[in-house]
């Protein structure tokens, strides 16, 4: 049988580096949940000055309108210096954001299947759903840290075994060509 697609095991090497840095993006997540949140933290908020600065040059273009960059740039290098300087503080926000935000969806889920007929289909389901949402919310804003700790534990264990099968394929590729 003939087939559109014939893989070429050109770069697996590729493959098996960018299983093995996942696996140990994973194990530093599951092992050092907090220092893995501190560094997002950090990288984030360099993202946020480099972008505010970029954005601040971008404002002096002729012909646009600058205000709008002046904004954004000046916005996105603040919050970026904020998170470089007080990365726990950026972690905290985040989780109360979500978690008020997964609190609230949930309760408006609840809402929305009390109000479909009983005998509605998955109505019990869309209700299981928002009550698991409020659970999952009240967990962040009741307490941040140990939320935290699951989420990254769950990243870890997501990262360490998709890393391992794209490592596997990988190495099942190397007899097909070159490594690099």
């Amino acid at each position: 049988m003939k087939t559109l697609f014939r893989p070429s095991g050109r770069g697996w090497g590729w493959m098996v580096l960018r299983g093995l840095v996942l696996v140990l993006l994973g194990l530093l997540a599951a092992f050092s949940p907090f220092s893995t949140a501190l560094s997002l933290a950090w990288v984030l908020g360099l993202y946020a000055c480099i972008d505010g600065v970029l954005l601040l040059l971008a404002s002096t273009a002729h012909g646009i309108n600058r205000k709008p960059l002046l904004w954004a740039g000046g916005l996105g290098l603040v919050l970026g210096l904020v998170s470089l300087i007080w990365p726990q503080i950026t972690i905290l926000l985040v989780l109360t954001v979500v978690g008020a935000w997964v609190l609230l969806a949930g309760a408006l889920q609840c809402m929305a299947a009390w109000q479909l007929p009983p005998a509605t289909p998955g109505r019990g389901w869309l209700t299981v759903s928002g009550l698991l949402s409020i659970l999952f919310g009240l967990l962040l804003l009741v307490h941040p840290a140990g939320a935290l700790a699951a989420l990254m534990t769950v990243f870890g264990v997501w990262a360490v075994v998709s890393g391992v099968f794209i490592l596997v394929h990988g190495w099942q590729l190397r007899r097909q060509g070159p490594a690099f």
